[in-house]
């Protein structure tokens, strides 16, 4: 497989320096939008300490746009992440030009690990790193890095959201759960692990006995990794428990007593990028935008960050009985964001009801007095930094969005809603959010503790404190 490497002009400025003197940090990316905007604030106070800051990922254009806004450098992926051949997200690589079918023959031949493994060698060479954060969602390519890493003595993290390692007292990241709930959480992981197996199954069978899990393991203990603990009980992916972690968020945020201790997690806090977009809007009807923000009304903002064919139908469903209640909200106005056209010429017109393309969220937000969100987590800590009561309506319930849900509520910073509630039932939950005060205790609370949080200091420990791979 041919390999080559792109890197974008804002990266290097060589006027003052050489370019092998530069100090470069690399964050190996999942390539989704909402994965680089949640590190996106991080990786810009490390620009402070002096680092060059490159992403590796399979960008689309908005990314790409978004990495060159913030002077951040990145390369083009023409290769995948070990072990997703059979995985829901190899769907987000369909860029590289590989079917499915070249990974599945690569996976015979190890070529998938060989040609990844190669791709960094490669990126190693040209921009030699200190430090590399890699995306859990992609932990696997660890086994890729792990001979380079401790060749080079580069130090390693891995980069969450929220704590990776849970026990199986903790509700799982894809599950509606509470921690009160233990009986039903010992049958959702249960369940999880059955389910998991029978996935497993089907793949073996598929791939003659060729799975990405089983292959995984082969390549820990062949590598001999198993010196660092994994873990396999997070839905998602396989990590480490030896090796330190970044956390997006802080301590307070996990369920209380129910993860895997940790004895280098670092708790970083949300980070939230709320400048992230300095237009006010793209779109065509921005005088529109502008006057319903400047309204003496109250607004209600809707948004399911970008919805793809598979939540559209979820999404419009939702939307359809929010204007259907909208009468009945007469005090506010109801702007919903990030709306395709496609989408939007399928809703009816409403009095109170404004519908938006891309617009900035962190201005709506900061006039706004209810978020209604599908539960992403960008999207809730945003909420949190504007001290916005938040709605939370899941609709991919493969990943994180029930957790984030069911965060959201033993927070008592919100409530859960469904695309199967009842337009009146709908109604009852935002009327109660209007009243229910002790949510504005609990975001205070959670902005006073992000004030509070010196990310200079935590950074610097954090560099101080750098793990090395062995």
């Amino acid at each position: 497989m041919r390999i080559w490497l792109q890197i974008t002009p804002p990266l290097i400025n060589t006027d003052n320096c050489k370019l092998e003197s530069m100090k470069y940090i690399l964050f190996i990316i999942y390539p989704a939008y909402s994965h680089v905007i949640a590190v996106s604030k991080f990786a810009s106070e490390l620009k402070t300490k002096g680092y060059h800051i490159i992403f590796v990922g399979m960008f689309d254009e908005k990314t790409k746009w978004f990495l060159k806004r913030h002077n951040f450098g990145y390369y083009s992926e023409n290769s995948v992440p070990f072990g997703l051949a059979y995985t829901e997200a190899l769907g987000l690589y369909k860029s590289v030009g590989l079917s499915r079918a070249n990974l599945i023959a690569d996976v015979f031949n190890d070529n998938d690990f060989t040609t990844r493994k190669e791709y960094f060698e490669l990126i190693f060479k040209k921009t030699p790193p200190e430090i590399v954060f890699l995306d859990s969602f992609i932990s696997s390519d660890f086994l890729c890095l792990y001979n380079l890493l401790k060749k080079s003595k580069i130090s390693f993290f891995f980069l969450n959201q929220i704590a990776i390692f849970q026990s199986h007292r903790s509700p799982p990241s894809n599950s509606f759960l509470l921690p009160s709930q233990s009986t039903l959480i010992s049958i959702f992981w249960y369940f999880d692990i059955l389910k998991r197996k029978a996935i497993d199954l089907i793949r073996s069978m598929l791939s003659f006995g060729r799975i990405s899990e089983r292959r995984l393991w082969d390549k820990i203990y062949k590598m001999g990794l198993n010196k660092y603990e994994p873990i396999d009980n997070h839905p998602f992916n396989i990590s480490f428990l030896d090796i330190p972690e970044v956390v997006l968020s802080h301590k307070e945020w996990d369920f209380s007593n129910t993860n895997i201790y940790h004895s280098q997690r670092f708790y970083i806090g949300f980070l939230a990028n709320t400048s992230w977009n300095t237009d006010i809007s793209f779109e065509n009807n921005r005088t529109e935008f502008l006057n319903v923000l400047q309204s003496p009304k109250k607004i209600i903002y809707i948004s399911f960050g970008t919805t793809n064919s598979k939540n559209e139908i979820h999404f419009l469903k939702f939307i359809k009985k929010i204007i259907k209640i909208s009468e009945s909200l007469y005090e506010y106005n109801i702007i919903i964001g990030a709306v395709p056209l496609e989408v939007k010429r399928k809703l009816n017109n409403s009095k109170n009801v404004y519908i938006f393309g891309i617009l900035n969220q962190n201005i709506v937000l900061s006039k706004s007095s209810l978020f209604i969100s599908h539960g992403g987590f960008n999207s809730i800590k945003e909420s949190i930094y504007f001290k916005v009561p938040m709605l939370i309506v899941p609709i991919n319930l493969n990943f994180d969005q029930p957790g984030n849900s069911s965060r959201v509520i033993y927070h008592k910073i919100g409530l859960r809603s469904s695309v199967s509630d009842s337009p009146k039932q709908i109604l009852l939950k935002i009327n109660l959010l209007f009243k229910l005060k002790e949510m504005e205790i609990k975001l205070e609370e959670f902005n006073e503790l992000e004030r509070s949080k010196d990310i200079s200091k935590t950074i610097d420990s954090l560099i101080l404190n750098r793990h090395y791979i062995d």
